[in-house]
């Protein structure tokens, strides 16, 4: 075969393989982005998609009037706090690697259809840093009511990192559960961690798992690049200006991370203080968990160094509303434009004084 040949040959060999994967993407669609194709193969996406799920649970509670909103971390909690404070029924709408553009739609979907009396939001930092992209979608009928087209461009199905969720998403559709994934969440938007919940029952059992989720799990982040997103920034600004129109309360804190996160090279914490003088600036004072506090070195206090307990959880939420946290032990501080310049001194000073850990 001659040079000229076996370029031809090549190029058609990966046309032909790119135009497959394009398909197969397009067809399995393991991020739910268009929503046209139904099999057994694709029912559900490799990507928990709480954003839809959250969507329908609102809808089946129209007399709720206090959501809390966050990514993941936020999942854990508990809207029986809120609710047993308040006298307000309460949903825990938190989804996935949500960013900050993506839960203001849904919050000013909240204000055009209901009354909203209360709004928590966990902040987490990659929400608002530039760099990291959701691979979530929204749900069609919140699509329909903003005039929204999915957002997804063709050529992007070429992408082999989508193709290997597609993978995975087959794979996860081949053998699923629907009574296990039914059983994720409780009635009120809270997600039910099982191998948690079976290892706080044995001592024991919860030493082992704490140092294998949480000990010994590497740290990880999510963006690539140095800075805030300027238009995440702004959608914080106007989940605020939205509360102040409907007459609805803000409270907002900050998701705590394991110490071994905060302090990794790849965690750029020197942009959580950022994000911290951002809000309490502009939106408003921030319960703050995620510094250099005897909570965040505590892992037992932590599922993995990413996401937070049950208890912690439950403290943060009555702190946030009554003032008082359950334990002085997970108490974290209240920062205002008073107080704010001085607690960011007092972080400096707790970083320099611990070790700075590299990645993993």
């Amino acid at each position: 075969m001659t040079n000229r040949l076996f370029i031809q040959f090549a190029l058609y060999l990966i046309l032909g393989l790119s135009f497959i994967v394009a398909a197969t993407n397009f067809i399995i669609d393991p991020y739910g982005k268009n929503n046209i194709f139904t099999n057994s193969f694709n029912e559900f996406k490799i990507v928990r998609d709480e954003r839809i799920s959250k969507y329908e649970l609102l809808l089946n509670n129209p007399d709720a009037g206090s959501f809390i909103f966050g990514s993941s971390r936020g999942l854990i909690l508990d809207p029986g706090i809120v609710e047993n404070i308040t006298g307000s029924k309460t949903l825990n709408l938190a989804f996935s690697s949500a960013t900050a553009e993506e839960y203001h739609l849904y919050i000013k979907y909240l204000f055009e259809t209901r009354e909203v009396k209360n709004i928590i939001i966990g902040i987490d930092l990659f929400a608002y840093a530039n760099g990291f992209d959701s691979t979530g979608t929204y749900p069609q009928a919140l699509r329909n009511y903003f005039k929204m087209d999915n957002g997804y461009k063709i050529p992007q199905y070429f992408s082999f990192k989508m193709f290997k969720h597609t993978i995975k998403a087959i794979k996860y559709n081949l053998k699923y559960d629907k009574e296990d994934v039914d059983e994720r969440y409780t009635g009120n938007g809270k997600i039910i961690i099982n191998d948690y919940i079976e290892a706080l029952k044995n001592r024991d059992d919860l030493e082992y798992y704490v140092t294998k989720n949480v000990v010994e799990k590497p740290a990880r982040w999510a963006t690539r690049y140095d800075g805030l997103d300027g238009n995440r920034l702004n959608s914080l600004n106007k989940i605020k200006q939205l509360c102040v129109e409907n007459n609805a309360k803000l409270y907002i804190f900050t998701s705590p991370l394991y110490i071994k996160q905060i302090v990794s090279k790849q965690n750029k914490f020197y942009l959580q203080k950022d994000l911290l003088r951002y809000i309490v600036r502009n939106v408003g004072p921030v319960l703050d968990m995620n510094t250099i506090l005897q909570t965040n070195n505590d892992p037992r206090l932590f599922i993995d160094n990413f996401h937070y307990s049950y208890s912690f959880a439950d403290s943060i939420l009555t702190q946030l509303f009554s003032g008082v946290s359950v334990d002085s032990k997970y108490e974290g501080e209240l920062v205002d434009k008073n107080n704010l310049e001085g607690y960011i001194n007092k972080i400096e000073s707790r970083l320099k004084e611990l070790p700075l850990r590299k990645a993993g």
